[in-house]
């Protein structure tokens, strides 16, 4: 059936180690856009998991276009993708790559609680992409600025910031460095503007990542790719990439980050469209204790994956990624809140 054209198109890269997850991100996504999407999945090697899962999310949701593409030249990892960052930079890259219209990437550990399709017809007025300000680099940014103020005792506390931006963020743009979990991509405009051949030059990444010193893969690729440029990026709000693990951080930052960002902050939370369950610290699935206890945003978005892996693993008859007993515990209280919006 084809797509129409106002649908949004939607790309996931993942492997076979994360397709579960995958599909709840997908499912979250369909439910979002009452099916009216289409979707690509790029993989590394054929899944059977990933097969029947879009088979029963194409009987679910009969309007969606869901398509599986197997790139045999990709790293074949069976692995979550964070633990083994290069491989995964690749699966991205060819991704975005091979496509060849307007998309909306995102990455698996994600969940949809709001339809992206007004997000996906945002007008870029001419820039590249769009995506939103990673959160714990842009604090940190503005921390530095904060101590800058005070001379030499400014200089002297803000150094261990200033040491995080000079070895992990070498030659990076930090006033527009965005998260790369999800990003609306104007593939076309890239072709355009001659950059798509290096999104997937992967020899020249490696070498460049191995110089920097980076330690955030795809995500500094494309930071170093588009930040540079002049007006490449659009940003967009802190809503469409809410990071759960948001909310931990130090209480100095909300002295040292504006009060008009810290209420935007608070906008977000208050109304998510996307939570991004991004790094090692917090994701529902990962079977290891908790390593503080969770923060009421971290609660509101275990509910949310909770709820919405249950009543995927109901509708489809495939099962959920298990959790340890005191995370469960935590969704099981707080996953009814979801219910109208997983229905």
């Amino acid at each position: 059936m084809p797509t129409s054209p106002f649908f949004p198109h939607v790309t996931y890269a993942f492997n076979a180690g994360f397709v579960r997850q995958g599909l709840i991100s997908i499912y979250s996504l369909l439910v979002a856009t009452h099916g009216k999407v289409a979707v690509v999945v790029h993989i590394d090697t054929p899944a059977e998991e990933l097969s029947r899962g879009i088979k029963a999310l194409s009987a679910l949701f009969p309007d969606a276009q869901i398509t599986q593409r197997i790139n045999p030249d990709l790293p074949q990892q069976d692995h979550p993708h964070l633990k083994h960052g290069r491989p995964y930079t690749h699966w991205m890259m060819t991704a975005l790559a091979s496509t060849k219209v307007k998309t909306l990437y995102v990455d698996g550990d994600t969940l949809f609680v709001d339809d992206p399709t007004p997000l996906y017809h945002l007008d870029l007025e001419g820039k590249l992409l769009a995506g939103v300000p990673d959160t714990p680099f842009e604090i940190l940014h503005h921390k530095i600025g904060f101590w800058s103020q005070f001379g030499a005792l400014g200089a002297a506390c803000s150094r261990p910031f200033r040491q995080v931006i000079a070895t992990q963020k070498h030659d990076l743009h930090m006033a527009h460095y965005i998260n790369a979990g999800l990003l609306l991509v104007d593939m076309p405009a890239l072709r355009r503007a001659g950059l798509a051949e290096q999104l997937d030059d992967y020899k020249s990444y490696s070498q460049i990542y191995d110089q920097k010193g980076w330690t955030n893969y795809d995500q500094d690729w494309f930071n170093y790719l588009f930040g540079t440029q002049h007006d490449a990026i659009q940003l967009l709000s802190a809503r469409w990439n809410l990071l759960a693990n948001l909310a931990n951080m130090d209480r100095f930052w909300a002295i040292s980050v504006p009060g008009k960002l810290r209420a935007a902050y608070r906008r977000a939370q208050n109304n998510p469209a996307l939570y991004h369950f991004a790094g090692s610290v917090f994701k529902p699935w990962q079977n290891q204790p908790l390593q503080r206890p969770m923060s009421p945003l971290q609660k509101r978005a275990l509910g949310a994956w909770y709820q919405a892996a249950i009543t995927f693993s109901a509708k489809t008859g495939m099962d959920i990624p298990p959790m340890i007993e005191k995370i469960s515990r935590i969704a099981e209280k707080e996953r009814h809140k979801w219910t109208a919006t997983f229905a």
